[in-house]
């Protein structure tokens, strides 16, 4: 669209200002072609800025991914229980483009250790949410556990996060970290 609108503007140029002063179509020609090519230099300046975008979902991947054993069973959901467990708790760590993150006593169905615990992440300017669940395709068992959760967000540039931890007991935690 922003093309369209500068090579009209480029061509309204070159008919109405160029063409009352010279009528020598050589010198209309060479003048038609570097407008032309300074507004497509232009252009090019202009998207490649639009797209130096910081924190790319794209390039931000999560790695890694590490679980402990069940560490209790319960089939209550009460988990703010004190006599059920820990309460939720996280380390972060950031080296080299990296966040090593250990989410502990996050609680899943005690029938995730048959297909794993998944980590989805959600990239939105400098906020990134993190869903960590046990892989849908696994069985169900009707009880819960806590477990450590271990992993890796990598390709962050330095600067300042806030981790959203959507699966905390009992609602998401958020904190903001600076790498």
């Amino acid at each position: 669209m922003i093309s369209i609108i500068l090579l009209q503007a480029v061509q309204y140029f070159v008919r109405v200002r160029v063409i009352e002063k010279y009528k020598n179509t050589n010198y209309l020609y060479k003048m038609k072609y570097r407008c032309t090519k300074t507004v497509i230099f232009a252009l090019g300046i202009v998207l490649l800025l639009a797209s130096c975008e910081k924190n790319k979902v794209g390039d931000i991947a999560v790695s890694d991914i590490h679980f402990s054993d069940c560490k209790n069973h319960t089939d209550r959901m009460a988990k703010a229980d004190p006599m059920w467990g820990a309460p939720d708790s996280v380390s972060v760590r950031f080296s080299n483009g990296t966040a090593y993150i250990t989410h502990y006593n996050l609680l899943v169905n005690c029938g995730f250790a048959a297909a794993g615990v998944m980590v989805d992440i959600n990239v939105e300017g400098s906020t990134i949410t993190i869903n960590e669940h046990e892989n849908p395709n696994g069985p169900q068992a009707n009880c819960l556990c806590a477990i450590d959760n271990s992993f890796q967000i990598n390709n962050l540039s330095e600067g300042s996060y806030t981790l959203v931890f959507e699966n905390w007991y009992p609602e998401p935690y958020s904190m903001t970290y600076t790498f």
